[in-house]
């Protein structure tokens, strides 16, 4: 059983100059998600509760059952309005819902808010990572099988110093877990 630290890109925003996560690519990311997590036998998934990649993955651990912990930046209703709300779709149902059942089971975790946002998210990538390594405490990894994986959603390309997806796939490596990536466009 491997527990999933996960991250990575929000959908579009309309009429972006730039696609990273188009909506079109939606359902095939969920798919591609689904059956990592699958393959992986993923016990237990933690991510943030952004549009896109978070929202996905945490969407899948719901209806699959499996126990997934969410990390928060800052207050959950302004962190609904800068990262959920602002994006087309059906994002904030899927935030509310997910938000709710983590809220009641005791693994929703939200951060104290700092002055600089940027630094608040990067924070947020290194709870993830350190939420899932002590989630893996709970469950049985057979030989072989490594008791954290990060799961990166993304276009392949970061977007620069503050790139927080980019870092966290840095993060990752520094802690010397298993990298996957999952793309969120099709020429990546």
């Amino acid at each position: 059983m491997t527990v999933i630290a996960l991250a990575g890109r929000r959908i579009d925003a309309e009429g972006a100059d730039v696609s990273r996560f188009p909506a079109h690519r939606v359902d095939a990311v969920r798919a591609e998600l689904r059956a990592l997590f699958k393959r992986l036998g993923a016990a237990a998934i933690v991510a943030s509760g952004a549009s896109g990649t978070d929202l996905l993955g945490l969407e899948i651990a719901h209806r699959e059952g499996l126990p997934y912990y969410i990390v928060l930046p800052f207050a959950r209703r302004r962190f609904r309005e800068v990262a959920v709300a602002d994006r087309p779709g059906d994002w904030p149902q899927i935030f509310d819902e997910v938000i709710e059942h983590a809220r009641r089971a005791t693994r929703l975790k939200v951060l104290p808010a700092s002055e600089d946002r940027h630094q608040d998210f990067v924070r947020t990538n290194e709870w993830i990572l350190k939420q899932a390594q002590e989630v893996a405490r709970q469950f049985p990894s057979p030989p072989g099988q490594p008791p954290v994986v990060a799961v990166v959603v993304w276009d392949g390309r970061s977007r620069g110093p503050r790139d927080t997806t980019a870092a966290f796939l840095d993060l990752a490596g520094h802690y010397g877990l298993p990298v996957y990536e999952v793309l969120t466009t099709a020429n990546g």
